[in-house]
């Protein structure tokens, strides 16, 4: 069992969880277009982006956050912990 990949995995998906939600919390002016008046102004297209790509685009920057988060504690020496499974009752009473 890859315990480092399985945290690695865990790291960018907490990442992942906490930008997208705090992502359009912090731009949230820019991302609520259903409460605003419809126009079709051109630079208004363009500066203005759907709530769905602000989520997204914050889950995509928070994997990359986790993974950079795991491969700091990497780095530093906080390796996972070896896994050891342990003794069952069978084996125990021979």
């Amino acid at each position: 069992m890859q315990t480092a990949s399985i945290r690695a995995d865990d790291h960018a998906t907490i990442g992942a969880i906490l930008f997208a939600m705090l992502t359009p919390a912090f731009f949230w002016k820019q991302a609520n277009v259903a409460n605003r008046e419809c126009s079709l102004n051109l630079t208004r297209l363009f500066v203005t982006p759907e709530p769905s790509a602000v989520i997204l685009g914050g889950a995509g920057l928070g994997t990359g956050a986790g993974l950079y988060y795991h491969w700091g504690r990497s780095l530093s020496g906080d390796s996972p912990p070896t896994p050891t499974a342990p003794k069952s009752v069978a084996t125990e009473a021979l």
